[in-house]
């Protein structure tokens, strides 16, 4: 019924146009008329749909971001603890050097 409403108000906004001035308050009322009911079909029709079309490909978006920064998060986890393996090897090295320092000869690399 809403929808044939339209179609019945474009008509008679071209009569009102077409006609004498006699109908010219009936040109206002078309104009109100198209106006009101551009207003009804924008806020229950376009924007919710356009919301949901937001809502979809933000979803969307926001799980290929988690899965990336997920990944990301592990490949750092990875790193720091060859970064730590490596400090640790560091230390273990500075340790036997300072042991074998009080000693006359230096360590052989085998014993590092």
């Amino acid at each position: 019924m809403k929808l044939l409403l339209g179609p019945l108000f474009a008509v008679a906004a071209v009569l009102a146009l077409a006609a004498q001035p006699p109908v010219a308050e009936l040109s206002n009322l078309t104009a109100t008329a198209v106006l009101g009911w551009y207003t009804w079909y924008t806020a229950t029709k376009t924007i919710p749909q356009l919301v949901q079309h937001f809502r979809c490909e933000l979803a969307a978006q926001r799980s290929e971001h988690r899965i990336d920064r997920d990944e990301f998060l592990r490949e750092m986890a990875s790193q720091r603890l060859a970064r730590q393996d490596d400090a640790a090897a560091i230390v273990r090295a500075v340790n036997k050097l300072a042991s074998h320092n009080n000693h006359s000869q230096p360590p052989t690399p085998e014993e590092l």
